[in-house]
């Protein structure tokens, strides 16, 4: 399985700045740029394969397990609808989960609305990891 390694990690703002939408009279503080993450990685094995991930994986199996048990944990005193809103390129379902607290009609259109968003794209399993913390929070 996925394990945590690696020390002495470093994240850092590097010297590289995109050669567009840079401003030339921004100070170099403000621009945008480019970051870095440096750490050190002993391998145990020769001959070993590695596979690196800037975060744990969060399968699509998982996901739909995942969105179970959050259905379950919503308190009963909240609406929830969870409905298909279409699929994704690969075939996979998208889903939208909407949570409200009851009210009239003019205490739900009045209501600030939150929109969480996550998996934007396959590679971003913390968006997935983020959104997994949000739901199981009470």
């Amino acid at each position: 399985g996925w394990v945590r390694v690696g020390d002495s990690v470093c994240y850092y703002r590097n010297l590289y700045t995109p050669g567009e939408d840079v401003d030339v009279d921004e100070s170099k503080s403000k621009r945008r740029g480019f970051y870095s993450i440096r750490f050190n990685m002993t391998f145990r094995n020769k001959g070993d394969i590695c596979y690196f991930a800037y975060h744990f994986p969060y399968t699509f199996s998982f996901l739909k397990t995942s969105i179970s048990r959050c259905l379950s944990l919503i308190p009963s005193n909240l609406y929830y609808s969870y409905d298909f809103i279409g699929e994704s390129l690969g075939g996979n379902p998208l889903t939208l989960l909407t949570v409200t607290a009851e009210g009239s009609r003019d205490q739900v259109n009045n209501r600030d609305i939150v929109f969480l968003s996550s998996r934007v794209h396959p590679g971003e399993s913390n968006a997935s990891w983020m959104m997994h913390g949000r739901c199981l929070l009470q």
